[in-house]
């Protein structure tokens, strides 16, 4: 039990909240007792004090007028029902007894010679006051406890958000809250949600794509070893291999970097490099034009290896989709330009995507159901700290990126 107290912050809050309700009924308690006693001795004083007065005139047998023992709060009442039966009355033989009449008290004063009835028509004192005071402690206290019960449930539904993600649940948290730390721990929640998602889409689509990009040329493969040994067979699966070694380590690159977000080392290169490069890790080269405008002296700053893979893939994806076979680079100081003739792309790559998966409606020729090549594309040129554009204008894929 005081392990869980010690442990859960809304036990704490219970157990301090009974506490503290605890020490208010005591106080209660302590301070009614405390009240009642002291007008208790109060009222005997009082009493001691007007049978002093009142004893004289019993012993000389004197008239006793109410504005005598007025002072005392007193009144003279000798009615039968008030008087003290003689098994009450006790030694000295002189003195007062008191007892109470319809909630009243009545003092009997007697000696030997005399005895007389006084009524106390002082008021009782009232404990309204006292019992209004910790009445409203209660009331602020067990408010207070609401008002955090309240505070609190966002808490609850944030612990049982959290147990039902052990389970494998991911959806993301609908909680709205007056207080900025809770929007602030419902919004970081969500944004680790989203890329928990990301990254297991992501996952899932290298799972897809690398089986299929292995796959094709490892069928190739076994197709080649059927025929007869030749030169020509030993050329074609040494193509094979060199395609299957430059897909894993563009694999490798891209869930370094792009996936688990490791951090790069940006250096300067020309973009003619860079192109050419990229161009010669294209392993089945047709007979396309490439247009190389201004790219000489132009210069693009990031990680060369990932430049590669991403201009590989806009070289490949620009002539593989053109209907002329033709690709433009055009380059500047501010930018680089990607154009060629074609339909539009199957996603909008000016939005954020977090879903690469293109929708069967749309007309794609992708083999895997994903724009990987984009998805690289983008990625990279964010990666490198550049930005990506977009348009699609007169029938031309215009892809322009810049520095951010």
């Amino acid at each position: 039990m005081l392990n869980k107290i010690r442990k859960s912050l809304i036990t704490q809050i219970k157990f301090l909240f009974f506490i503290a309700s605890i020490c208010i009924l005591i106080l209660w308690v302590y301070f009614y007792n405390k009240l009642t006693h002291y007008n208790h001795e109060l009222d005997m004083a009082r009493y001691t004090s007007v049978a002093s007065l009142v004893q004289p005139y019993l012993l000389q047998s004197l008239e006793i007028s109410n504005e005598d023992i007025a002072i005392y709060h007193m009144k003279i009442d000798d009615k039968d029902s008030h008087k003290v039966p003689k098994e009450n009355l006790k030694k000295p033989a002189s003195g007062f007894i008191v007892q109470t009449f319809k909630d009243r008290p009545i003092v009997y004063i007697y000696n030997p010679i005399s005895h007389i009835y006084l009524v106390d028509t002082k008021k009782q004192e009232n404990m309204l006051l006292l019992h209004t005071i910790f009445a409203v402690l209660y009331i602020v206290l067990f408010l207070l406890y609401l008002g955090l019960r309240i505070s609190l449930k966002s808490f609850i539904r944030l612990e049982n958000k959290f147990k039902k993600l052990q389970t494998g649940d991911i959806s993301l948290l609908k909680l709205d809250s007056n207080y900025d730390e809770i929007n602030l721990i419902t919004t970081s929640y969500n944004r680790a949600i989203l890329k928990i998602k990301y990254i297991l889409q992501t996952k899932d689509m290298f799972s897809k794509i690398f089986m299929h990009e292995i796959k094709m040329p490892i069928a190739k493969g076994l197709l080649y070893l059927k025929l007869p040994p030749s030169k020509n067979t030993h050329e074609n699966l040494k193509k094979l291999f060199i395609e299957i070694n430059n897909q894993l380590d563009e694999f490798v690159v891209l869930e370094r970097v792009v996936l688990l977000a490791e951090k790069i080392e940006p250096k300067s290169f020309y973009v003619s490099d860079i192109i050419n490069k990229a161009y010669e890790k294209i392993v089945h080269k047709k007979r396309y034009n490439i247009v190389k405008q201004k790219c000489k002296s132009a210069k693009i700053e990031g990680d060369e290896s990932l430049w590669i893979i991403c201009f590989k893939n806009l070289i490949e994806n620009g002539l593989k989709y053109s209907s002329d076979n033709q690709l433009t680079i055009k380059c500047d100081k501010k930018s680089l330009v990607f154009i060629n003739k074609g339909d539009k792309l199957p996603i909008d790559l000016n939005t954020n995507i977090t879903n690469w998966k293109i929708n069967k409606i749309k007309r794609h020729k992708s083999s895997t159901g994903y724009g990987f090549g984009l998805f690289i594309i983008k990625n990279v040129i964010t990666t490198n700290g550049y930005s990506l554009r977009y348009e699609y204008k007169d029938g031309l894929v215009i892809l322009s990126f810049y520095k951010s």
